[in-house]
């Protein structure tokens, strides 16, 4: 949603923003980095199975929670910087 408003407000000039850039790329690292962690994890859990892999589950859980965190302060910082111009 970001990405698609980024380009419709900035069109060309987009390569020249580097905050929306930055935020951009700061919410693509963290799903990318969260989705591998789940995978990881789900592929532990089925080796393991669940009871041995708790510690896992519940660091996946806390990172996921915060990174669904900084990716929603990304977009809000995104759409205070479209709003501003």
């Amino acid at each position: 949603m970001v990405a698609g408003a980024a380009v419709q407000k900035l069109m060309t000039q987009l390569g020249k923003e580097q905050e929306v850039l930055m935020n951009l790329a700061d919410m693509i690292i963290e799903t990318y980095v969260s989705e591998s962690l789940q995978l990881r994890v789900e592929k532990l859990v089925a080796l393991k199975g669940e009871a041995a892999c708790k510690e896992q589950l519940d660091i996946m859980r806390v990172y996921i929670n915060d990174a669904a965190d900084k990716i929603h302060k990304s977009g809000k910082r995104s759409n205070q910087y479209f709003c501003n111009r």
